[in-house]
């Protein structure tokens, strides 16, 4: 595709990265906009073995090319394919137990505990779904078996994170009831006690 001259000066198209774009040739500029869509509608994502190639894992999976080419070895594309999707798997996981972590965090903190065991439920599922999401993010193949395998060790870790909050929330729900115990003895019972007469009978 032949485009037109940016502009018409030369000393303004030695220096053409510079300029705003509004300050091109209109024809220039309406030639760039029709190549754009032009590209945009023609060209499909990268893929390899059926899944389609994000900037991360391209980046994984040319990092793995260097690597064997610089220890003197022939790249093979499906080692350097499954060494890059396990390194975006491990990023990716991370992301997901942080994302699980913060949202624990925020709505099951000790501080907010106790709660009924329905509601450290509902914000563990919620948790979880955020952390599935950032790993699907990834646009790897789910029914991949290192993808599956992460899917296990997720949801592993979340459910240790889970049995925690849970042993949190019994430690908390156990001082709560026993400090309003202590109250209502104190404000209820302590007194009646104390005097004479109070009570007649324990029957």
């Amino acid at each position: 595709v032949t485009l037109a001259r940016p502009v018409a000066d030369e000393a303004q198209l030695q220096v053409v990265q510079n300029l705003p774009y509004d300050s091109l040739r209109p024809q220039f500029r309406s030639q760039v906009e029709v190549f754009i869509q032009k590209v945009s509608a023609t060209v499909r994502p990268k893929e390899l073995c059926g899944t389609p190639l994000t900037g991360p894992t391209l980046l994984g999976l040319a990092t793995e090319y260097c690597k064997a080419i610089n220890n003197s070895a022939v790249p093979t594309i499906q080692s350097a394919w499954t060494s890059a999707v396990k390194h975006q798997l491990r990023l990716s996981r991370r992301d997901a137990l942080q994302a699980y972590s913060i949202h624990m965090e925020q709505q099951a903190s000790v501080r907010l505990l106790p709660m009924s065991e329905q509601q450290l439920q509902d914000i563990h599922d919620a948790a979880l779904a955020k952390a599935m999401a950032a790993l699907t993010v990834t646009g790897l193949d789910e029914n991949d078996r290192n993808f599956q395998e992460c899917v296990a060790e997720l949801k592993h870790h979340a459910m240790r994170s889970y049995e925690q909050a849970k042993a949190d929330n019994l430690h908390a729900s156990t001082k709560a009831c026993e400090r309003i115990a202590a109250e209502l003895f104190e404000t209820r019972i302590r007194g009646k006690l104390e005097t004479r007469g109070a009570y007649r009978s324990v029957e």
